[in-house]
Order: structure tokens, then sequence, then C-alpha cells
């Protein structure tokens, strides 16, 4: 389960409201930094960039922007009225040791991202969920090609399935429509057509014509 705690960035690190606009997409960024390490910074007002939320390597969740303001964090005035920026708790290492997310950090963010989506009606999908570097190409390594995006994108869609009720199993009797003799016995899957057959009695075995199957 994802736990948010409010972390609030500096009034001077982002913008009231959205200038009429309703976001439609999530921005993915790499920290590049540790969680407390990103949440000191947006809340110091001398750094003029701040993102909605920041997800831990251990899947703690940070908010510092409200959603229906815009947070600075795409590098472009019109792309932050428009998305919603979460950035990811690591660092990339030296020749080319990209940054991947942890298992609970991924879990986090999509939980999170779901969330989002539903709020805001966002398709999770190549639009809907776009790297930082998709939007600002002085950024081409953010979040980076240790990002499993496209599962990611495919995680956050599974946590926006709604919940599906417990397979219910009924057992069942089976009768000879003609006779109203029972004939064997069955299991009903509740919510299908179907009817798993347990055992036939010997007038099924012998395959008298009319008689039912089930199935």
């Amino acid at each position: 389960m994802m736990q948010l705690e409010q972390r609030p960035a500096h009034e001077a690190n982002y913008s009231v409201g959205r200038a009429g606009r309703a976001p439609d997409r999530i921005v993915v960024h790499i920290a590049a930094g540790t969680l407390e390490g990103t949440a000191a910074w947006f809340a110091n007002p001398a750094a003029r960039v701040s993102a909605h939320f920041t997800v831990g390597a251990d899947g703690r969740v940070y908010q510092h922007v409200s959603e229906t303001d815009t947070a600075w964090h795409a590098g472009d005035l019109e792309a932050n009225r428009r998305s919603i920026g979460i950035e990811h708790e690591g660092f990339h290492g030296p020749n080319e040791a990209w940054w991947s997310p942890t298992e609970a950090q991924l879990q986090a963010s999509a939980e999170l991202a779901a969330a989002i989506c539903r709020r805001w009606s966002i398709i999770p999908d190549q639009f809907g969920i776009v790297p930082h570097s998709a939007v600002n190409p002085r950024k081409p390594l953010c979040p980076g090609p240790g990002f499993p995006l496209d599962s990611y994108r495919a995680l956050v869609a599974s946590f926006l399935q709604p919940e599906r009720a417990p397979t219910r199993y009924v057992p069942v009797r089976l009768f000879d429509p003609m006779t109203n003799e029972q004939i064997g016995l069955g299991t009903f899957v509740a919510g299908t057509d179907k009817v798993y057959v347990k055992s036939l009695g010997p007038l099924m075995a012998a395959g008298r014509e009319g008689s039912p199957r089930g199935g």
C-alpha cells in the first residue's frame, strides 16, 4: 500500500492554479537525488523548481505540490500546466550504469499514477504517461533507459481495472428433462454459463437421445 506524506514545496517554486488547463499527462522523472534531499530542495526558495510527487526507493511517496497547481518540473510553462510530475529517488551511475527503480518504488509509483489517471481521466498510454526526455530534449536521460516505461504503463493500467469479485462455485444437480430424474452432479461457475460435470449416472453414460450432457 502506497504511503503518502505531505512535504510542501516553497511557494516560490510553483504556480498556484493551472491557468484554466487540466492535466492530461503524467511526466516521469529521475530525481538525481534522495527522497529527503529532493524534498528539501523543493522547499528551498532558491530552487525555482518542483514536482508534484517524489517516490522513494522504499515505496514512500511525498507530495510537494497540489495536483490543481502547476509544479515547475518539465522545463516548459505550457507543459507544466498540462501535466503532473512524478520524481523518483535515484542516480545514474558511471559508464552508462543506468538507474532502474526498485520493485517497491515501481509499485508505489504505478499505484500513484493510477490514482492520478482516475482523478483526471488520463489514459496510461504513450501519450498519457511520458518521460521527461520526451517533453524536454535538454534532459535526454530523464528518467533514462533503465526506467521500464512500457511495463510501467501496463502496471498503471492494471491498477485501473475494476476489482473482480471472487469466483463463486455453486454445486448443482443434473436432471433428465424428460423424466425429471437426477442423472449427475456438477459445479456452476457464478457469472458464467459454465457447469462442470462431476459425475453422471448410467443414463448419461449411455448417451440416451434427448438427454442433456451438461457443460
